[in-house]
């Protein structure tokens, strides 16, 4: 039970789709520790063993080879790196897709030793039966002279989906796509367990100067992959009230990360080409449900903390329609570096709006600094630059009226100005800052 799952070893597949009959483990309950969980792979929650619904045929993607997309985990347990990939068919063919892929984190200029903060999120989404897009956002945040460049791509393409060159596994994969001016190169080896991180397209402020990146990424120890819950799944919030269907796995998103991940590579932004080394939070979920028709999916405050200590913690805090906190559907995670992962659900942690940042783009107001409450201490949040907003759907960038807030954060102690003991991306999406009241 104590093996790391990213080093299991390889099985002959069962399917000519490349899928695995998965193992029995013991679902766990909260409070358990992270090894409880490893082994013959992550537990899912009490929809395990039910049946696959019917769909659209599993190839909908005409350009992904036979084993470059998972299409056996709906319903079972899910293991690594098995389901590293993204998925299709059965359930997930009927256009109730969300998947994403999703990095953010701190890195240093090798050369000038400026400090850079990283936001990178690939979304695979169905949109009808048998059609899926892409969507890419990408930030980079200059923390030391207040610059950042974003942008947001939608990416109605379709994806070329097959192993790398020199492929050593049946579970690597590379997946690529691109429009006139994005492109997306998302490499996986599971052997020996490194990504690879290929982006070009066009920042959509700061006179709109091209992006190039490539990075390389490795998970490394105290905590390789862990479950995000004591499940592996998280309760999206369907709708308002957190009540989701099993037997489609509607509303619900497998669901894991990699807290600690080693990135280095090149960023270059408008011809300046930085050399960064640091660490990245990766997490990977995909469910059935719908983030663009679907308001209650965005209603949420999430982050994830990274202490001075090596200790780390994550929580999702939901809203209903009417801005009130659905303390009752918080979920929440936290592991120190002796390996040790306690979960927990509902009103033990809270996280309380003190002060909000006023955008002059899109007028809304985002609750950047506040105090989170929790059984393991209390903790306040002030944004280490507030101007960090992505209001792709407002003028001059685009008329959707969508937004997103994904920015670092400084941890303290005692009060927003006190000691500071960690770093944090906060996200605050579109639904939740949409009529957020404006606070002193």
């Amino acid at each position: 039970m104590a093996r790391d799952l990213k080093r299991e070893p390889e099985r002959r597949p069962a399917t000519a789709s490349d899928g695995e009959t998965p193992a029995v483990a013991e679902a766990p309950g909260a409070g358990v520790s992270r090894r409880t969980l490893l082994g013959s792979g992550f537990a899912l929650a009490a929809s395990a063993g039910l049946l696959e619904a019917g769909g659209a045929p599993a190839d909908a993607l005409p350009n992904a080879r036979a084993g470059s997309l998972q299409r056996a985990s709906a319903h079972t347990l899910f293991r690594l790196p098995q389901d590293h990939k993204w998925h299709a068919g059965g359930i997930y063919a009927t256009g109730q897709l969300e998947e994403w892929y999703y990095w953010t984190g701190f890195l240093t200029d090798t050369a000038t030793k400026e400090q850079f903060g990283l936001f990178y999120n690939l979304f695979h989404e169905g949109s009808a039966p048998g059609k899926v897009g892409y969507r890419v956002w990408f930030a980079l945040y200059n923390l030391d002279k207040n610059q950042f460049f974003w942008t947001v791509q939608n990416m109605a393409v379709p994806l070329a989906a097959h192993r790398p060159p020199k492929s050593t596994s049946r579970n690597d994969f590379q997946y690529t796509a691109h429009t006139a001016n994005t492109l997306f190169r998302t490499t996986y080896r599971a052997k020996p367990d490194i990504w690879a991180l290929h982006f070009k397209s066009v920042a959509l402020n700061a006179g709109k100067p091209h992006i190039g990146m490539n990075l390389k990424l490795r998970t490394h120890t105290p905590y390789g992959y862990l479950p995000l819950t004591p499940y592996g799944v998280e309760n999206e919030n369907a709708p308002w009230t957190g009540k989701p269907n099993p037997t489609t796995m509607r509303a619900l998103s497998y669901y894991y990360g990699a807290p600690k991940t080693h990135a280095a590579g090149t960023v270059t932004i408008g011809g300046k080409t930085h050399h960064l080394a640091g660490s990245l939070w990766m997490e990977h979920q995909w469910g059935n449900f719908s983030i663009a028709n679907e308001p209650w999916t965005a209603a949420y405050i999430w982050s994830a903390i990274q202490f001075n200590n090596g200790s780390i913690f994550t929580f999702r805090q939901w809203y209903d329609q009417d801005l009130k906190p659905l303390l009752n559907l918080g979920r929440h995670s936290y592991s120190t570096p002796n390996n040790q992962t306690t979960y927990g659900f509902g009103k033990s942690v809270e996280f309380k709006p003190l002060k909000t940042w006023h955008s002059p783009v899109s007028g809304r107001n985002f609750p950047a600094w506040g105090r989170l409450t929790t059984e393991f201490g209390t903790w306040y949040y002030s944004p280490m630059f507030p101007n960090y907003e992505l209001p792709f759907g407002y003028p001059p960038y685009g008329t959707s009226q969508k937004d997103i807030w994904e920015a670092p954060c400084r941890i303290h102690t005692g009060s927003i100005d006190g000691p500071v003991v960690g770093r944090a991306y906060l996200e605050l999406p579109n639904i939740l800052t949409a009529s957020f009241p404006q606070l002193p």
